[in-house]
């Protein structure tokens, strides 16, 4: 019911799934083996999914990536160390989205959903690296180096060009 707010999540989930790869392919390098899959989420409302899920990227960002960089520096994994510093900016760059979503996780879901929905057609993600931006930068990828034509476009669902009744907002 909340077409805006799925079509950001979707973005970033593109975004996530190009650093996995990447992650994937440089622990294979390694020849290190995969471990137990993640257990099933929990799903809760959309309210208390954003919080969750906010809550985990903004400590991905501030602690994770930090420490993780910091040991492939001491390590001397140069190609991981790479791969890590791209999901690492790229996923500075989703900061101030999720901090905007952050503060409309509150009382003020529905303004968030439509400032979502009025502000944005389309998301762009480097294939490459998983850099996201809302509009395609001109020339190179600004994390990674990659010719512009390694972006790829996500597309809003066709109902997020439809306004939601208020009846439909966040329970």
């Amino acid at each position: 019911g909340h077409p805006a707010v799925a079509h950001f999540f979707e973005a970033l989930a593109s975004s996530e799934s190009v650093h996995a790869r990447n992650f994937m392919e440089q622990l294979r390098r390694m020849n290190v083996a995969e471990g137990p899959a993640p257990a099933d989420p929990s799903v809760q409302t959309t309210r208390k999914n954003l919080r969750h899920a906010l809550e985990s990227e903004l400590s991905e960002i501030d602690t994770k990536y930090p420490g993780h960089i910091e040991r492939l520096r001491r390590e001397n994994q140069d190609d991981a160390l790479r791969v890590a510093i791209w999901a690492w900016e790229s996923e500075k760059q989703h900061r101030e989205l999720i901090s905007q979503l952050e503060k409309g996780t509150g009382m003020l879901f529905g303004v968030l959903e439509s400032r979502l929905q009025s502000r944005h057609l389309a998301y762009v993600i480097c294939e490459v690296c998983g850099s996201t931006y809302i509009e395609r930068p001109q020339g190179e990828c600004p994390i990674c180096g990659s010719d512009a034509a390694s972006y790829r476009e996500v597309p809003p669902p066709a109902s997020t060009m439809e306004r939601q009744p208020a009846s439909r907002q966040a329970r």
